[in-house]
């Protein structure tokens, strides 16, 4: 169901939100079932990957990402009167979680500091922290975000405000955000004792593809799934406002909603028994992970599957879509109820 009306108690903006996620829900009974017809398996590993999806709706995100103010406030409120602070904003070309979170969470922060803790913080982007003098001593940088995932971009943040940095310059980098896999928690906690230390706080651990069974794991990496070798540091949980990228987020289920086998091949329409000769080669794809256009893009940027781009459409859509909708619903009757 999606999200029609903003809570005026949000601070955030959740417009085009899902607002529950139901694991038993048609077309995620039909993902699953659908990989009995791999034929090995496969069905009791999407079973497995599916067990350890986790949706944070609107509220509990809300919640953590408040309390990662409040540590945010208490840091600056308790600070040392001559420490001065630089809230730092990635210059991004797309719009960005970042961004949203940023510019929705400043007042709350400022709001809790005293007049003299507020002169001592300023806000500037990647560009003018590294083009203008903000501050006159050594400060402490800070940012925001509402996860990581392997730390990939979390370092490249790090290692451009840093660069060309005089030590001394930076006392510290600080990060906070309400989730963070393990790996990304254990991978960064040498950073607190470099020259300019990176410190990450994080309220809670994101689920990741490790927390399947061991055997599953294997299995999954051989259907195709990303993140299912090494580390494993592919998140498998989702919000309300937005699904992670490919980078963070198992993509054959939440992005592609496609049915991979071992053998490397994605399950058609004739592979359960649709023959039709417009569609049968057609790869069946199910929306069990829902869309989510983020309220920081715009509607439907970049539609993955063609439940999606169908929906698009005005009402006089093509053939192409009708038969999809079609042969879609039968897949859905016959993996959902056998009929």
């Amino acid at each position: 169901m999606r999200r029609g009306a903003v809570s005026e108690s949000s601070v955030l903006s959740f417009d085009r939100g899902v607002l529950s996620f139901d694991k038993g829900s048609p077309e995620c009974t039909a993902w699953v079932e659908a990989h009995r017809y791999c034929g090995g398996d496969e069905y009791p590993a999407a079973k497995a990957l599916l067990d350890v999806v986790k949706f944070v709706d609107e509220p509990t995100f809300t919640r953590e990402v408040e309390k990662c103010m409040e540590q945010l406030s208490a840091v600056l409120q308790n600070a040392p009167a001559d420490d001065d602070y630089v809230w730092v904003i990635p210059d991004f070309t797309d719009r960005k979680s970042q961004d949203w979170l940023d510019g929705r969470y400043r007042d709350l922060v400022i709001s809790k500091l005293d007049p003299e803790k507020r002169a001592r913080l300023r806000f500037a982007s990647f560009a003018q922290w590294k083009t203008e003098k903000l501050t006159d001593g050594p400060v402490t940088l800070l940012m925001v975000d509402d996860g990581i995932y392997s730390g990939t971009q979390m370092d490249h943040f790090y290692q451009t405000l840093i660069s060309g940095s005089k030590i001394g310059k930076i006392k510290k980098v600080l990060t906070f955000v309400p989730y963070s896999t393990e790996y990304a928690t254990l991978r960064f906690q040498p950073y607190r004792s470099y020259e300019i230390p990176l410190e990450i706080v994080a309220l809670n651990r994101t689920p990741t593809v490790r927390d399947v069974p061991a055997g599953v794991f294997e299995t999954l990496g051989k259907m195709g799934h990303a993140g299912f070798e090494g580390h494993g540091n592919i998140g498998t949980q989702f919000f309300a406002h937005k699904i992670p990228d490919y980078l963070a987020a198992p993509k054959l289920l939440f992005e592609d909603g496609v049915v991979s086998c071992s053998n490397g091949r994605y399950l058609t329409f004739a592979d359960l028994g649709i023959e039709h000769p417009l569609i049968k080669e057609k790869v069946v794809e199910f929306s069990c992970i829902p869309h989510i256009s983020p309220p920081y893009k715009r509607i439907y940027e970049d539609p993955q599957r063609m439940d999606e781009k169908c929906l698009l459409l005005p009402e006089g859509e093509t053939d192409y879509c009708k038969r999809w909708k079609k042969f879609k619903g039968q897949a859905l009757k016959k993996l959902t109820t056998g009929q």
